[in-house]
């Protein structure tokens, strides 16, 4: 994930394409020129971008490349509680829809954007359902508690991602917190992220009333 072409995919029947990751701004057009210089040598086939901070290396890289076809994959949160910074976001999706042959929608929740809702209509994007092992979860269920909380017959909510806003773990909380009206419920976020948005995330949490809960 990230925007910079580092490294010459091996050989075989599917090429990898290994970006650095999160690059310098001037490293998304340097790595689409190496890109694009590599993908010029290459017979028609796919590029499958997956790395959603990464995909305007690809999409710059093929313009004019018409023997590439282009699948972006989308799994992060869109709009988030930043203004222009969304409405640019939404823009640069319906970008990338239209230049893709077909756009990967991971998980349900974006299906409530327009421009999913009308890409997944049209059949220029399709939806991927979040797996699940359900074999391995009954097994691991069997297996003794990792916390206290899963003792108790209080429900506990477990959110599981990097502390980043792409998460929208704000949206989780805040739901918690409404449906706790009725019932109370615990909520727990696993993840790795910087110590100043684990606080704010706290911070969060206790004006949502979750209290200990969190």
């Amino acid at each position: 994930a990230g925007a910079s072409f580092a490294q010459e995919p091996a050989e075989g029947p599917f090429e990898l394409a290994v970006l650095a990751d999160r690059p310098a701004p001037a490293g998304r057009y340097t790595g689409a020129l190496r890109l694009r210089a590599w993908l010029a040598k290459r017979p028609p086939g796919v590029l499958m971008s997956v790395g959603n901070m990464g995909h305007r290396t690809p999409l710059i890289a093929c313009q004019g490349l018409g023997h590439i076809a282009r699948v972006y994959c989308i799994s992060n949160e869109v709009v988030r509680a930043d203004g222009l910074k969304s409405r640019l976001r939404l823009a640069f999706m319906d970008l990338l829809i239209r230049d893709s042959a077909r756009t990967v929608v991971v998980g349900r929740a974006l299906r409530r954007l327009d421009v999913f809702v009308r890409a997944l209509a049209s059949g220029r994007a399709v939806e991927l359902p979040n797996g699940v092992d359900l074999k391995l979860a009954r097994q691991r269920s069997l297996a003794p508690s990792p916390h206290p909380w899963l003792e108790d017959e209080v429900p506990v909510v477990l959110g599981i991602g990097r502390l980043r806003p792409q998460k929208n773990f704000d949206l989780l909380i805040q739901a918690i917190g409404l449906a706790r009206r009725d019932q109370r419920l615990r909520l727990a976020i696993i993840g790795g992220g910087e110590a100043a948005e684990q606080a704010r995330l706290t911070r969060l949490a206790a004006a949502a009333g979750l209290g200990d809960d969190f």
